[in-house]
């Protein structure tokens, strides 16, 4: 009974909006009749003995006569808004938003009449003034307070004023853009004058092997050409760091684009508004309250919910599979407050859904613009935003979901994002992938070389004779999950020679080494696309070590780990990996305990799929709603083929340059990474003679057998096996098995 009592003046009250809503709606047709048919020919009065003009008799005469009379042709107008606000009421929609643009409409009407005053224009049916009599008021007004020119500059100012307050145009936006068109032209001015162009990597690296000079050769003919005035100084370019531009051309960046698809499947329309039909809903649960504000995106609309007093907050939040029951809607998640906010989030799925694509990501001035150097699209926020992150920031990224949530997309949108602005002397990856389908399509491109140095020579030269030094490589997207440890193995001793870098060069971090120095160091991107296949492993126990050593340690030297699992359960994803990945997105998952596994907050359950995520930022503890971008195979596989195309298909194994070649004299092209020496320098350990006797007469080529006899450390004695390998007394790694001895004996050294 008391519901019913509650009803019923509800009910009432919308009949009386609906009535009030209709009958505006009549009178603003009425009288946009009367202004439409107003002529001179009519006396403007009640009765008059002619046939009258006016289509709405007596009365519309005389209203339109006094409208126009007053406001000239700013009086159509009126009628537009009695309907409109009309259709408000009658829809029961809020009004209070369209009571502010109402009268932001009014002051631009105000502003225009004032100009058709100062222009004393005329209204086309009688001898009128086209601005009415307000307007010709302030015109005058305006005239006599600030003069012939000062009247101007006022109404220039004041339309200013309402483009700030009532449009959400980004002024800074436009300069930016009007500095993107000018560029070309600056560009040409400055090859014109002599200046370096910005060239691909390829260009400039064919060029230096032709010439056979080393990079300083610039500085030394700019200094023999001192003299000359019509050529103006260069520095030399070891002097001062190099920008990161220098080695991405804008060719190379508007080809790359060519290669992705731009937006599609968007929503034919705009989407309803459904805040009465949630208010209705949620009044039948007894929860009472208004929504002040509504964001709607690509994927879900959101809206701002502030419950009357009285009512809990829990009251609402347990009631997402009810309201999605009642609105039919697929997943409705519901934010309990949002943070910050004292309102209720309801996120409820357009019936229209929108495809976000990587593309306009790229093209955004968000992206462009973000300064970072590990600089990812993540994705659209819930209005529809672009969001951009910063690897180099994070500085490790952990990515889950459940299978076709998404997962494998991001990974290649987030490597396909790098790609775009960081060649191969910036950036180089080192890919794992146990399940051997998602990142075998990137094998070949330059960016996987991941090579270390070994030393090799005959074993009778002595111990007298420097041994060659030989680059042996690893392939670069790893299958094998036996091989995966001795990855991780190098990729520690990388991340260990690098602090022994810069604390020579005395720098903090790799932005100030390359910053100092005038070399470049590049950055290195682990990529696992599946954790739980090596968690599950025998070596799980010391691969979690090795990526908690990473993850503790590598930020500093441009190491960054970005790992992803399809199951979000509590011995793939530990707390040791937890602790040491404060970025984190979750894509759609089962239930909320791997929801809270991954984000430690509910959430990710409620997720749509195909894109729908959670990103945790770093040093943030709440969540943010994402929609990421789609990347197909096919636009993987172009850009694959363009890299391919532009920088050459990286081979399984490169030789070491020849001294004083182009590249050996350009630190900042070398994609090398040395495994640090312990102590041998460049010549043969002083315990290769025993540790080749020891191999041979125990036929076993093993890491451990050397540790236990020779009594070594890990790093000598993996250094002497690499020199027993490359020595030809032992075989190629081959996972956990103890390596094959191709010497059976050591008094005839038969292979």
């Amino acid at each position: 009974m008391r519901k019913d009592k509650k009803k019923k003046p509800a009910v009432k009250k919308d009949r009386v909006r609906e009535l009030a809503g209709f009958s505006l709606i009549l009178l603003g047709i009425y009288v946009l009749a009367g202004l439409v048919s107003f002529s001179g020919l009519d006396s403007h009065a009640w009765s008059q003995d002619w046939p009258r003009q006016n289509w709405a008799g007596p009365p519309g005469d005389i209203v339109s006569h006094l409208l126009v009379s007053l406001f000239g042709y700013a009086a159509f107008l009126l009628p537009a808004f009695l309907m409109i606000w009309g259709w408000f009421l009658f829809r029961k929609k809020r009004v209070l938003k369209l009571l502010w643009n109402s009268l932001l409409t009014a002051g631009v009407l105000s502003w225009a009449m004032a100009i058709a005053g100062l222009l004393h224009a005329p209204y086309h049916a009688e001898h009128l003034p086209a601005a009415g009599a307000w307007g010709a008021l302030l015109a005058d007004l305006l005239y006599n307070t600030f003069g012939h020119v000062g009247c101007w500059l006022v109404l220039f100012a004041l339309m200013g004023v309402w483009l700030f307050l009532g449009t959400e145009i980004n002024f800074a936006n436009w300069v930016d853009r009007l500095k993107a068109a000018l560029l070309p032209k600056r560009r040409a001015e400055a090859e014109a004058a002599g200046d370096d162009e910005v060239r691909p990597v390829r260009e400039t690296v064919q060029e230096l092997e032709e010439s056979g000079e080393p990079e300083a050769a610039p500085a030394a003919r700019s200094q023999a050409e001192k003299p000359k005035a019509t050529r103006a100084e260069k520095p030399n370019p070891a002097s001062r760091p190099r920008p990161r531009s220098a080695s991405i051309s804008a060719e190379y960046q508007k080809a790359f684009l060519a290669l992705l698809h731009d937006d599609r499947e968007k929503a034919a329309a705009e989407e309803e508004d459904k805040s009465n039909i949630l208010l209705e809903k949620l009044a039948e649960f007894g929860v009472e309250g208004e929504i002040i504000e509504r964001h709607s995106g690509p994927v879900i609309t959101r809206y701002e919910f502030k419950p009357a007093p009285g009512v809990k907050v829990n009251q609402i939040a347990n009631l997402s599979d009810d309201l999605a029951l009642a609105m039919q809607a697929y997943r409705i998640r519901i934010l309990a407050p949002i943070p910050g906010k004292g309102v209720v989030g309801i996120e409820i799925p357009n019936r229209h859904r929108s495809m976000v694509m990587l593309k306009p990501l790229l093209t955004a001035p968000s992206f462009s613009g973000s300064g970072g150097r590990l600089s990812m699209a993540l994705g659209r926020t819930i209005t529809g935003e672009p969001c951009v992150a910063d690897l180099a920031e994070m500085p490790h990224l952990l990515v889950a979901g459940s299978t076709g949530s998404g997962k494998s997309v991001c990974l290649n949108t987030i490597i396909t994002s790098l790609l775009y602005h960081l060649g191969p002397e910036d950036l180089h990856f080192i890919m794992i992938d146990p399940k051997r389908i998602e990142l075998s399509i990137y094998r070949g491109i330059p960016h996987l070389q991941f090579q270390y140095r070994v030393d090799s020579g005959d074993p009778s030269a002595g111990l007298g004779t420097p041994p060659k030094i030989m680059t042996r490589s690893i392939e670069g997207v790893v299958t094998d999950p036996q091989e995966v440890l001795q990855v991780f193995r190098l990729a520690v001793s990388e991340m260990d020679s690098r602090y022994r870098v810069l604390a020579k060069e005395g720098c903090r971090n790799i932005e100030d080494y390359n910053r100092k120095s005038g070399q470049r160091m590049s950055y290195l991107m682990i990529v696992i696309d599946e954790l739980a296949d090596l968690m599950l492993s025998r070596e799980a126990g010391e691969i979690e070590s090795r990526i908690a050593k990473l993850a503790q340690m590598a930020r500093a030297v441009g190491i960054h780990l970005v790992v992803a699992t399809q199951r979000p359960s509590v011995d793939v994803i530990t707390g040791v990996i937890k602790a040491n990945f404060p970025a984190r997105i979750a894509f759609q998952v089962a239930s909320k305990t791997d929801s809270r596994t991954i984000l430690d907050i509910n959430g990710a359950e409620s997720l749509l799929g195909r894109g729908d995520m959670l990103y945790i930022p770093p040093g943030q503890a709440e969540a943010v709603r994402l929609h990421g971008p789609f990347i197909s195979t096919q636009e993987t596989e172009k850009v694959v083929a363009y890299l391919k195309e532009i920088y050459g298909a990286a081979g399984s194994c490169q030789e070491e340059p020849e001294e004083g070649s182009a590249e050996a004299a350009r630190p900042d092209y070398s994609m090398e990474m040395t495994v640090p020496d312990d102590g041998g320098g460049g010549e043969r350990d002083e315990m290769f003679d025993e540790a080749r006797a020891l191999v041979i007469r125990h036929q076993q080529g093993s890491v451990s057998l050397l540790q236990r006899r020779l009594k070594l450390g890990y790093s000598r004695a993996a250094r002497l096996i690499d020199q027993l390998e490359a020595a030809g007394v032992v075989g190629p790694f081959d996972g956990s098995k103890a390596r094959e001895v191709l010497i059976k004996n050591e008094e005839g050294g038969d292979a």
